[in-house]
């Protein structure tokens, strides 16, 4: 049986099954595996505001001691591999050190502008070894 519903996004059809057969979760140290849940990273309701809903999922290849996760995922110049920090959502560099911390998940464009990966984060999810997990976090 699918746990997707009529008009989910195919985005939104893997977060319910991370709902319904794993774990969701908003804190705690994701494991390399882990998928990641972004909303709003494009306008797919066409209204000019925020609203879309879930728009984008990746998967956390590592996370790094300082709370930087890193991700793959496809945009649209292929897959690739992106920062996210959720210590320092807002923030694309680090002040002292100029490392990347958050990297632009959304493009400027005519009616938007760049927004990063932390300020953009929904949700965690895990389905791989879901009962280990869910008793380490």
């Amino acid at each position: 049986m699918s746990d997707a519903r009529a008009g989910d996004s195919g985005t939104h059809a893997i977060f319910r099954y991370a709902q319904r057969h794993g774990h969701v979760y908003q804190h705690g140290h994701p494991q390399p595996g882990d998928l990641v849940f972004f909303h709003d990273t494009y306008d797919k309701n066409r209204t000019g505001r925020p609203g879309s809903g879930l728009t984008h999922v990746g998967v956390v290849d590592a996370a790094d001691s300082d709370g930087t996760v890193h991700i793959i995922h496809r945009v649209r110049r292929g897959v690739v591999r992106y920062r996210m920090n959720l210590i320092r959502p807002h923030l694309h560099l680090d002040p002292a050190s100029r490392q990347t911390l958050n990297d632009y998940l959304r493009i400027e464009g005519k009616q938007t502008h760049p927004v990063l990966t932390g300020e953009l984060f929904a949700a965690y999810g895990s389905v791989l070894h879901s009962e280990v997990k869910t008793a380490n976090r």
